[in-house]
């Protein structure tokens, strides 16, 4: 990836303000909204505007006897759009309410670059 994409990669999420996540955290949502309604920057969108790009695989891995969830980021019109996991991610939630720290480690791997379209 190249330094402007990470650059417009940053400046996406730094801006995702509405995160939804599907029953079960299979699926989450990501967008921009301003006063509710879907707010969309151009000046920060993707070369690739493909309706679907799968963009990376993620791997998060949790010590204390947790199993690796895999993810997949996607981006849609040039922006990122979705984080899917395999299989059933309702663990994150209750790891999420733990008064523990765990460490924690991400593994990426670009699937397909946004900024080459």
């Amino acid at each position: 990836m190249s330094l402007e994409t990470a650059v417009l990669w940053q400046r996406q999420v730094d801006g995702i303000n509405d995160v939804q996540r599907a029953v079960g955290g299979g699926t989450v949502a990501l967008r921009r909204t301003v006063r509710g309604r879907p707010a969309v920057d151009d000046a920060i969108a993707f070369t690739n505007r493909e309706p679907v790009l799968e963009v990376a695989t993620v791997v998060l891995v949790v010590d204390g006897g947790f199993a690796p969830m895999k993810a997949l980021v996607s981006s849609s019109g040039g922006f990122l759009s979705c984080i899917s996991y395999e299989g059933n991610a309702a663990w994150l939630e209750q790891l999420s309410r733990m008064k523990q720290a765990f460490d924690v480690r991400l593994e990426a791997q670009l699937k397909t670059d946004p900024g080459v379209g």
